[in-house]
């Protein structure tokens, strides 16, 4: 997944370090009833997958995030409906960053997970920080409008509600034309979008082909580890395992604040693990 594992796509792991190069993906869209989906695949070569909860208190919202056994976030929602996700990118020099504030990177984020209902919210918090951390890595926010923010650093993508969001490992600030984008995950993302005026009538369903084809395998590295299906209207998350659709877990994210008190394996809320178990037998991590 990521050497600067910032959350998701090479994703995004631990005070951010960019380990074996990998790759995520994650995509927003709003559907034909106006319901905001958003998918995500963690890809990575650590199978010790986690989940776990950032409870609620006096002016901040609750979240509900996963990871890997260091417990940094690689993503997540919040009460509101705000999804984040993040991704190990090539190097990329910082250079807006003086006079901002400086915080931790772990606790900038669950500050901004526990004060931020949408993405306006996050672009006028997170800016005020240095975001040196993104040197090799960026964060995408979409909230339950079907808005987006990507925040690359210096720079950020915004898109309005409606406007589909598709991200994986390279800098859309970067990018002048369709035409220069290569990455194979999200052009075959973008050829399911059939064009600008498609109705996508059953969300859930065209989000999860959407995460299926995405998604990667691989004996070496594993592949995706585990991939979620945010419904952030009515705060649900469908989660699956080591890039098996077939085993679906529905999580409600009040009942999961409200009833997990300590840090879950992903893997305990499966019953089919078979594939998984075999590569966790041969590549544990922490």
């Amino acid at each position: 997944m990521k050497r600067f594992l910032l959350f998701s796509a090479l994703c995004f792991l631990s005070p951010f370090h960019l380990q074996q190069a990998t790759a995520c993906s994650m995509v927003c869209f709003v559907d034909e009833s106006g319901q905001t989906w958003i998918g995500n695949n963690e890809d990575y070569s650590n199978p010790n997958t986690w989940m776990w909860t950032e409870p609620k208190g006096k002016n901040k919202y609750g979240s509900v995030f996963f990871g890997f056994g260091d417990f940094f976030p690689q993503g997540g929602i919040n009460e509101a409906g705000l999804v984040f996700d993040g991704f190990a990118m090539p190097p990329l020099e910082q250079k807006l960053q003086k006079g901002k504030k400086k915080m931790d990177s772990t606790k900038l984020m669950k500050k901004v997970m526990g004060s931020c209902s949408n993405v306006a919210e996050v672009k006028e918090m997170i800016l005020e920080y240095r975001l040196d951390f993104l040197e090799s890595a960026q964060l995408l926010f979409a909230d339950k409008s079907g808005a987006t923010l990507i925040v690359e650093g210096d720079e950020v993508v915004e898109k309005a509600p409606g406007e589909h969001q598709i991200c994986t490992n390279f800098y859309q600030s970067l990018i002048e034309s369709h035409e220069q984008i290569s990455c194979p995950r999200y052009l075959k993302a973008y050829s399911m979008f059939d064009d600008d005026d498609a109705l996508i009538e059953d969300g859930k369903e065209f989000c999860l082909e959407l995460v299926d084809a995405m998604h990667q395998e691989s004996e070496q590295w594993g592949g995706t580890q585990y991939s979620n299906i945010y419904d952030p209207k009515n705060g649900v998350i469908y989660l699956y395992l080591f890039h098996n659709y077939e085993e679906e877990v529905r999580l409600n994210v009040s009942e999961v604040l409200a009833t997990q008190k300590e840090p879950i394996r992903i893997s305990a809320l499966f019953q089919n693990t078979q594939a998984y178990d075999r590569y966790r037998s041969q590549h544990s991590q922490r």
